[in-house]
């Protein structure tokens, strides 16, 4: 997690800090590198420090995305090439998964449990919702608070697509 040294990261720091000018690329992007997050994500705790773990597993997922995008801002377009790279592995995952799969995310979960089928305009939906929320809601302060306030936000997000 070396992105994060100096800062607590939080949805509202990482999504105001993603170097995309394309407000649509921005939100696909912040909804695939979450949904990327969460397929990808794996903890053996449980109650409370897994929902920890999962919002960590999403910053670290976004604190990427910002990441490879500055780094790679002398080639054209690298949020683009990124965001190609987050569709491929989603899409991919999601070929691959049967419903007797083990979820490993309950936001994951109960996305598909209310999307039969995970497309990009759910995941459009995603995106707009979460960065429409941390737009309105601001920073959340203290650790606990930010984990906490993130897992609530991006749970409302997904209950409200």
């Amino acid at each position: 997690m070396g992105y994060f040294k100096n800062q607590d990261p939080q949805l509202y720091t990482l999504i105001n800090q993603l170097p995309i000018e394309d407000r649509d690329e921005k939100i696909l992007l912040v909804g695939y590198s979450i949904i990327d997050s969460l397929v990808n994500f794996n903890s053996n705790s449980g109650g409370l420090e897994k929902k920890h773990d999962e919002v960590r597993s999403v910053h670290e997922g976004l604190g990427n995305a910002i990441k490879v995008v500055s780094l790679n801002s002398h080639i054209q377009d690298p949020a683009f090439n990124y965001l190609c790279e987050r569709r491929v592995s989603v899409e991919s995952w999601f070929k691959d998964y049967n419903q007797e799969k083990t979820l490993n995310s309950k936001l994951l979960a109960s996305l598909l449990y209310r999307q039969e089928r995970i497309s990009e305009p759910i995941i459009r939906k995603l995106g707009i919702k979460l960065t429409q929320s941390v737009e309105s809601e601001g920073k959340h302060l203290g650790a606990r608070n930010i984990l906490l306030g993130d897992y609530r936000t991006i749970e409302c997000s997904i209950r409200d697509i």
